[in-house]
């Protein structure tokens, strides 16, 4: 029996689906295979740039429990998942920030963080609706840039991000930028890398070795009971996020 993930991107249980993009489904569906995860894969476009436009946290936003907001290309991918409520996104996306930023919104704590004046104004009607806090921050790739640990645990290179989360009481790690790649980026972000599949997992698409912080990283997983699992054996890549979508009931 499995259920919906209650919290976005906080998992109780071990996570049986998660959302990426089809791009990297050949590299990380079987390793994630083997940990009983499935991996629903999202196709790109939407008019964002071609090197993201299969980044999932750029496409979709999970709202909580069996909601869902997403462009048209996830919904299609999320529609393999019986009983999900997946409302329209009304955006036009471009190749330009922050025009590609409309879903790229951080769920963090009972809070919302991110450029909310390039947000999708149907997902700030259900944060409203919802009474999620919405705190407001100059990095428009909120998502992207912070790696969710748990509900009171992050890592981010963003610093605007790091004292924004800091001042809601969550635990943050801040390292340095670089070090995550991102084809025909100068790097990419460690959220984007990486997603729990677990309440004391957390998936990473590489090695930590490959990050300068490694150390720090290993020491600050520790602290809040959190295991990495390293999905390849190559460097830390950024695919858009592993968002979890169902877990073990």
């Amino acid at each position: 029996m499995v259920k919906f993930v209650k919290e976005p991107n906080i998992p109780s249980g071990n996570v049986r689906a998660v959302l990426i993009g089809r791009r990297y489904a050949d590299l990380l569906t079987e390793p994630l295979a083997a940990l009983g995860v499935q991996v629903i894969a999202v196709d790109g476009g939407e008019g964002l740039d071609p090197r993201v436009s299969e980044h999932a946290d750029m496409l979709a936003h999970h709202l909580g429990g069996d909601g869902w907001i997403a462009c048209e290309s996830a919904a299609n991918a999320l529609q393999s998942v019986e009983n999900l409520r997946i409302f329209p996104a009304n955006v036009r996306f471009s190749a330009t920030y922050p025009d590609d930023v409309a879903l790229n919104i951080l769920r963090l704590g009972g809070c919302a963080y991110g450029r909310f004046d390039a947000a999708c104004s149907i997902l700030l009607e259900h944060l409203s609706r919802r009474g999620v806090e919405q705190v407001s921050v100059k990095q428009g790739y909120a998502k992207c840039s912070v790696c969710v640990v748990s509900r009171g645990a992050a890592i981010t290179s963003d610093s605007g991000l790091a004292t924004a989360m800091r001042s809601r009481g969550v635990d943050v790690l801040e390292i340095a930028a670089g070090g995550v790649r991102l084809d025909g980026y100068d790097s990419g972000f460690i959220g984007g890398a990486s997603g729990l599949i677990a309440p004391d997992k957390l998936a990473f698409t590489g090695r930590l070795e490959s990050l300068d912080d490694n150390a720090r990283i290993r020491e600050f997983l520790a602290k809040h009971h959190v295991r990495p699992i390293e999905l390849t054996d190559g460097e830390i890549f950024d695919i858009g996020s592993i968002l979890p979508i169902t877990e073990d009931a």
